[in-house]
């Protein structure tokens, strides 16, 4: 019987160590590249659903692996699953604190869904206190002091917008003019719909 017991507790002791060895048939770093560049390859096709799927692959064999919990957050925010989305933009800034773009996309999600406006504010001030030039965070931070009655942080946001505009109107504007040959012509057309997006009141930036 002690023979037997000996036996299995050697058994399981050896499949543990092949286990934490091999981590149990998860990804090693070669694996993880390449489907995360397969990946980052369907969302820059907006196929969102094997996009999706890929970068889930990665994310149940390494949570933090580069910007995996991130991506997915983005994809479903563009599927307009924002409570989805704000759980996964929370835990890639868990992961990456120093990293402001998880901040900023849960910021957009909170501002998209209309609600906990304390935590809205909050995110907004920690975020412009690092990058105090952020187009869509100075436009959040205009579109909910103005809905709360406080027009004048309205319109020192909104002023402050319209000078940051400026400065990234006139880049895009260089780039435009640097990329003026026919093999750049998708890439000039992008600068100047960027250019055109810059000059409207409500402006895609």
């Amino acid at each position: 019987m002690d023979e037997i017991r000996t036996f299995f507790l050697r058994f399981a002791i050896i499949i543990l160590i092949y286990c934490n060895s091999f981590s149990c048939g998860g990804l090693d770093e070669t694996e993880k590249k390449k489907l995360y560049l397969e990946a980052y390859k369907y969302y820059e096709l907006n196929n969102r659903a094997e996009a999706e799927r890929t970068f889930r692959r990665i994310y149940e064999s390494d949570p933090s692996y580069q910007d995996t919990a991130l991506f997915i957050g983005k994809i479903h925010y563009f599927n307009r699953d924002f409570k989805e989305a704000e759980k996964y933009f929370m835990e890639a800034r868990e992961l990456f604190p120093e990293n402001l773009s998880p901040l900023l996309w849960l910021i957009k999600c909170q501002f998209a869904q209309q609600k906990d406006k304390t935590a809205l504010k909050n995110n907004i001030q920690d975020y412009l206190k690092r990058d105090s030039e952020n187009l869509d965070v100075l436009y959040i931070k205009g579109r909910i002091s103005e809905e709360a009655g406080d027009l004048q942080t309205a319109i020192l946001a909104y002023t402050q917008l319209k000078a940051s505009s400026a400065k990234v109107a006139l880049a895009y504007i260089r780039l435009s003019e640097i990329y003026k040959g026919d093999s750049f012509k998708t890439r000039r057309e992008i600068y100047r719909k960027k250019i055109e997006a810059l000059s409207r009141p409500d402006g895609d930036f």
